[in-house]
């Protein structure tokens, strides 16, 4: 991948009043596929927020990051600062990138490659040598790279790469930062540390970053809106608390982690309907005081967990993979199911969703994964 931060020409003015990106029907074709890698592709990104863009892989999300940074050729129209970019080269975007291998100049040192993303800047606005060497260091104190400055970037360790190209993309001041997979291949702790130091850098600098991931939980720590991409369509782009309060549909729901709704096929009356159940929402207890439904439940597999048992399940009739689904259960519960091969189990109708049926007659009246959104309210 070529490194596209390096050469800038003259930058179109930022349009304030329009989205800071804006795509329009963006579709990417790929020889030998019969379906398009990105479909029609429309989505708009406020200023200053930060997006994670959530998918499985091959979903499309680094060739959206790609089409929009003008590395691959595509259809439609991107708009960057309220300026039409479609027809401009990659350098000519106003864009600040960071690719997940991490790219780097390997015989400049620290300094000089985040440098590197200033000198167009600064050529174009008559900047000082100690202005923009300035600037650089105060990005590289932002992602608590100071003291590597001097050093050269082929002795870094992964996690200082990451934070050097990351910074090397924010000295781009004005510009939308793209990153790629920003948090992959770190250890837990290395994880956890730069998604920190980067959600308050972009918060503290009010930038506008779009941000490619598989991992709900980077997702939701990092983010003020959630994208989601399922076989190249973007199914929702949304602040991050409420797709995860209520997921538009069963393949959202589905990428939304442990805690995410299970999809459970299940007989409602006569017709199959796709029951959106938190693992931990069933039970196997009536309640007097609950508007509960109950479903005849065989279980496939159970395995056991610190807190009780996580059980491979079906509805009764759906015995086919395609319709398993997990339950979690205390260990009281679970030792009555190793005595016995299927059960009735229940579950409230506040915490279930009705996919693929019209808002009105949803079940679901309490938000699925509070939890989570807690956590982000905290921050």
């Amino acid at each position: 991948m070529i490194l596209t931060e390096v050469l800038v020409t003259q930058q179109p003015p930022i349009n304030s009043t329009s989205p800071a990106v804006s795509v329009r029907a963006l579709t990417v074709r790929a020889a030998g596929r019969t379906s398009p890698i990105l479909d029609a592709v429309a989505l708009d990104i406020p200023h200053g927020a930060i997006v994670a863009l959530l998918g499985a892989s091959g979903a499309g999300k680094s060739t959206l990051l790609a089409a929009i940074a003008g590395l691959v050729a595509c259809d439609g129209v991107v708009q960057i600062h309220g300026n039409d970019v479609t027809t401009l080269a990659p350098h000519a975007r106003n864009l600040g990138i960071a690719f997940d291998d991490a790219l780097l100049h390997e015989h400049l040192t620290v300094r000089e490659n985040i440098d590197s993303a200033r000198l167009p800047h600064s050529k174009r606005c008559g900047e000082s040598r100690d202005a923009r060497a300035a600037i650089v260091a105060s990005t590289a104190q932002d992602l608590e790279i100071a003291n590597l400055l001097d050093r050269s970037a082929s002795s870094l360790s992964a996690g200082e790469r990451r934070r050097c190209s990351i910074a090397r993309a924010l000295a781009r001041e004005g510009a939308v930062i793209l990153l790629d997979e920003p948090f992959a291949n770190l250890d837990r702790t290395l994880r956890l540390a730069l998604r920190s130091s980067l959600r308050r850098v972009l918060a503290a600098r009010h930038t506008t970053a779009l941000i490619v991931t598989h991992d709900i939980a980077d997702a939701i720590a990092i983010s003020t809106y959630l994208g989601v991409l399922v076989h190249g369509q973007l199914r929702v782009l949304a602040p991050t608390a409420d797709v995860l309060a209520r997921p538009c549909d069963s393949a959202v729901a589905e990428l939304l982690g442990e805690d995410a709704p299970c999809i459970a096929p299940v007989l409602i009356g006569t017709a199959v309907r796709h029951l959106g159940v938190r693992p931990t929402d069933w039970t196997l207890h009536q309640s007097p005081h609950a508007d509960l439904a109950t479903f005849p439940l065989k279980i496939h597999d159970i395995e056991p967990t610190q807190l009780g048992a996580e059980l491979l399940a079906s509805h009764e009739g759906f015995s086919h993979e395609s319709g398993f689904f997990r339950l979690r259960m205390s260990c009281n519960e679970a030792r009555q199911l190793l005595r016995v091969g299927e059960c009735t189990a229940n579950v409230r109708r506040t915490d279930a969703l009705i996919f693929g049926e019209p808002q009105a007659h949803r079940w679901g009246a309490r938000p699925l994964l509070g939890s989570m959104i807690e956590v982000i309210e905290t921050h």
